[in-house]
């Protein structure tokens, strides 16, 4: 994994590969997950998103676990490919009736999904795939952290809408739009489970 990270760091993504591979044959052993993680890295750091990806599948037969889905979800969305970290968060959590990819005893922590719900909001993308997303993992029984939930939200609900357009319907059919999305979001955050309610602060909410 050290000589992985290195030949990543230094920009010598395939002499990486070849530690990854071509030692394990030299000496007789199988790469572990950590090794395929630090490789995915390696190919993220390099702009080299599909063979992060083809690493990735590779790493799936070992096992992944939280870290090396942060790992890739992360990468994802550093690298622009939003679709694709919600579709691994469906993946890790088996939403929408996938089958759970994370062991039992693994998690996704929210420095993992606070960039993914703060990209999906900076793209409009919030009421869509945002807002869902955290409905299915809700449902899953998972806890996400309710700061990053409202902090996430609630900057898509205050910033001004500025999207091109001087149509009066036009602007109405998107207000319409936004408020449905906040009552959605408000509905979501009241529902009574603890985990998504607001922290206490001295501001009015």
């Amino acid at each position: 994994g050290i000589l992985v990270k290195m030949y990543g760091r230094r920009r010598m993504l395939d002499q990486a590969f070849a530690v990854a591979t071509d030692m394990p044959k030299q000496w007789n052993f199988k790469p572990n997950a950590q090794v395929y993680t630090c490789l995915m890295s390696a190919c993220f750091l390099n702009n080299s998103v599909n063979r992060a990806f083809e690493v990735f599948e590779q790493l799936k037969g070992q096992g992944a676990d939280g870290k090396s889905y942060g790992v890739l979800i992360g990468g994802c969305v550093k690298a622009g490919k939003i679709r694709e970290a919600v579709a691994y968060v469906e993946e890790a959590y088996g939403l929408n009736n996938k089958q759970r990819s994370l062991p039992s005893w693994s998690d996704l922590g929210p420095e993992v999904l606070e960039p993914l719900l703060r990209s999906l909001n900076s793209r409009g993308l919030a009421d869509e795939v945002g807002l869902p997303l955290v409905a299915s993992l809700r449902r899953a029984g998972v806890s996400v952290n309710a700061r990053l939930l409202n902090t996430a939200f609630e900057e898509s609900s205050s910033r001004p809408n500025n999207r091109k357009g001087p149509d009066s319907n036009s602007h109405n059919s998107r207000s319409e739009k936004d408020d449905s999305g906040n009552r959605n979001w408000g509905s979501l955050r009241n529902s009574g489970n603890a985990a998504y309610r607001a922290p206490r602060s001295g501001r009015q909410q």
